[in-house]
């Protein structure tokens, strides 16, 4: 039996693999993602984003989908604001899920096809105590 443990091993891990991206292909063409293009330029576009988890969900209102557009000369950073509940930390989950799923060479939930160059980093700060799962903000002042 011990002679056959590395080809079970092998054929297992061979298993998985096409298993996981049978996953990926599915839900990709079932959810109408798009294939994304990494490039040399200088860009990150999104067009009509979406939030692959909270899309999913019977929320009593429709998500909106968001565009993003960041490049090394006129738009290098986002200054997000608004009221707590408003989606800010939604907005930078989804375009860090879409970029690195994207990056990893999944496809991705927007509209068109997006395009970006290879993103090593991505820096947020978000309140890690929200729970977008059950419309919760955390509180500072309790």
């Amino acid at each position: 039996m011990a002679d056959v443990t590395p080809r079970l091993q092998k054929t297992g891990a061979a298993i998985a693999a096409i298993d996981s991206l049978a996953s990926l292909a599915e839900i990709a063409d079932r959810h109408h993602y798009v294939k994304p293009k990494v490039d040399e330029g200088d860009e990150v576009i999104i067009h009509d984003g979406r939030h692959p988890v909270l899309e999913r969900m019977d929320l009593p209102e429709r998500f909106v989908p968001n565009d993003t557009l960041l490049n090394t000369r006129d738009h290098q950073i986002l200054m997000i604001t608004g009221p707590n509940m408003a989606g800010k930390s939604t907005y930078l989950r989804q375009v860090a899920l879409i970029i690195s799923d994207g990056s990893d060479g999944e496809f991705c939930a927007c509209q068109k096809r997006p395009g970006w160059v290879f993103v090593d980093r991505i820096f947020t700060r978000i309140g890690a105590s929200d729970n977008i799962m059950r419309g919760r903000a955390r509180s500072w002042w309790r």
